[in-house]
């Protein structure tokens, strides 16, 4: 188990959301991925989509809500606790290392009495179930809430009560701010036109109690760029070190649409009489031409992301119209590359 990935989708039927969706999986590879905000009644086509073979959802809310857990059932096993429209509680058990730990994925109401009363779910969650001598708990997602003055430009001025109120919960539930690289602000209204009209925020957040800390001390959280949703994913890390051993050939099935590729099995085939001479020879050349191809487009894709990602956490990001118009230039290339994988 490595990485974890939490989401605000603000809808994840379209295919545009879906091309996002599958790329951002394809480069992190998470075992767990939560999203918010689906806006879908039923989530088992989207998990099969990208491989994960099981999940957990909550109550269907019309078009307001929604969320899903998906995992992969080869690194853990999830079991539901209790679910409400703003909140899926459960228990993660681990199979290398072994260890058991709670999660909660949050999506509080834009309604503030609504979002008191996750707060409520929470403390009593914690009072339930969470011994601060033996349980390990996570809590992450779209909290709806600021803490400090800080984690917002421009819009309404922040409500300390409000925050106070946030913040009393936090230590009630004796949670710790995990806290972040990337940009400061994990929401836009992408206002850019208008410069007095841009709001940002940092809604969301990943808080741990200090036994699940204990468990995994190099975990880290990054703030993925906002692409697809005005949200951006929210990545934890926990810290295990990369596989080094080398990946086994394969051919990938975007290659087989790819009109260059026929010509390179009859390269290879028919050059040489024996199967074991010709599969050796196609599989050398495949490698060159799939990293020269796709390698390509991987590597821009990346950059892109990079460039993204600076942008975003550019103090000067809020107030520069040349940042803000680099910002939607990148992002339309970046659509153009997925749009382009998808065409083969």
């Amino acid at each position: 188990m490595k990485n974890c990935i939490v989401w605000n989708a603000r809808g994840a039927k379209s295919a545009e959301f879906k091309k996002h969706y599958k790329d951002m999986v394809n480069i992190h590879q998470p075992c767990i991925l939560s999203l918010l905000e689906t806006k879908m009644s039923d989530h088992q086509d989207l998990c099969e989509e990208i491989g994960f073979q099981n999940h957990i959802q909550s109550e269907a809310n019309g078009n307001s809500g929604d969320l899903v857990i998906m995992w992969r059932k080869d690194a853990i096993t999830i079991a539901s606790v209790s679910i409400s429209s703003q909140a899926i509680n459960a228990m993660v058990k681990v199979s290398s290392p072994p260890s058991s730990w709670y999660i909660s994925i949050i999506y509080a109401s834009n309604d503030f009495k609504a979002r008191v009363d996750i707060w409520n779910q929470l403390a009593s969650f914690s009072e339930s179930y969470i011994s601060p001598e033996e349980n390990s708990w996570l809590v992450r997602g779209d909290f709806n809430e600021i803490l400090r003055a800080s984690e917002k430009f421009e819009g309404a001025r922040i409500n300390q009560n409000r925050s106070n109120l946030f913040m009393n919960y936090i230590n009630y539930c004796s949670l710790i701010d995990l806290g972040f690289k990337g940009s400061k602000y994990t929401w836009s209204n992408r206002r850019y036109r208008n410069r007095n009209g841009l709001i940002l925020k940092n809604l969301d957040r990943c808080l741990a109690n200090d036994l699940w800390i204990y468990l995994y001390p190099e975990a880290s959280i990054t703030y993925l760029p906002r692409t697809n949703s005005d949200y951006s994913p929210l990545l934890l890390n926990i810290g295990s070190s990369p596989s080094n051993q080398i990946k086994p050939f394969r051919v990938e099935s975007v290659c087989l649409s790819h009109q260059d590729f026929p010509n390179l099995i009859n390269d290879s085939f028919l050059n040489f009489s024996c199967i074991t001479m010709s599969t050796l020879d196609f599989e050398e050349k495949a490698r060159v031409w799939n990293r020269l191809l796709f390698g390509n487009i991987f590597n821009k894709k990346k950059h892109l992301l990079a460039k993204l990602a600076g942008i975003q956490k550019s103090p000067n990001y809020p107030t520069s119209s040349f940042l803000q118009g680099l910002e939607n230039t990148l992002l339309n290339e970046f659509n153009d590359i997925l749009n382009l994988e998808t065409e083969f």
